[in-house]
């Protein structure tokens, strides 16, 4: 189901054209990508300082990349995408999803759709985890099959019991990155499929 925007990102897509971007053949990420995203979801956590937009443009919600300031949570996805779009990967399986975190405020993460499954790339952690596995609530999602638009996903979290399944885990290793383990519901589907096959990917 297509929903609007997040506010803050009403203008995203003319601002940054790669941010809504799309291929001509989506590919799932896998192999040396795999090791590349971990290292960079490690490398900007640790650069980019964190501040509320608020604090840094005085008004609640304004989706950017970060300034010499810092970021808040969408900013660092954003930076994140357009890194790991610079470095060849493909933008449609880079997805920003808005959610609830494990305490139920605001977040925003970036999904990267693999071929074990959505993971997500999280300001509040260097360890890249599968949507399952992070406990939040996934309410929104840019369209995988047209990113300037959004779509609803309403999952995981606290409409379900994360912990209570297997999930896989992306690891970084000198030889291409592999999952642990194969997981049930790898990828994440949106509300207006969410009971059925289509998948889709989640954000903060």
């Amino acid at each position: 189901m297509t929903v609007s925007s997040p506010a803050g990102a009403k203008n995203l897509c003319a601002r940054y054209g790669w941010a809504c971007s799309r291929s001509s053949a989506p590919t799932p990420i896998a192999g040396p990508d795999l090791d590349l995203a971990i290292r960079m979801n490690r490398q900007i956590n640790r650069q980019v300082s964190s501040i509320s937009d608020q604090g840094q443009y005085g008004r609640a919600e304004y989706w950017a990349l970060p300034t010499g300031r810092g970021g808040d949570c969408e900013d660092f996805a954003l930076i994140k995408k357009k890194r790991l779009i610079e470095a060849g990967i493909d933008p449609q399986m880079l997805l920003i999803s808005t959610a609830l975190d494990r305490n139920r405020n605001a977040h925003a993460v970036l999904i990267m759709r693999t071929v074990h499954g959505d993971f997500v790339l999280d300001n509040l952690r260097d360890e890249v985890l599968h949507w399952r596995q992070t406990g939040y609530t996934y309410l929104r999602m840019q369209d995988p099959a047209n990113p300037s638009r959004w779509t609803a996903v309403i999952d995981g979290g606290i409409l379900r019991n994360d912990t209570a399944v297997a999930t896989p885990r992306l690891v970084q290793r000198a030889t291409p990155v592999a999952a642990a383990v194969a997981a049930p519901a790898a990828v994440l589907s949106t509300a207006s499929s969410a009971r059925s096959s289509v998948p889709f990917e989640p954000s903060r």
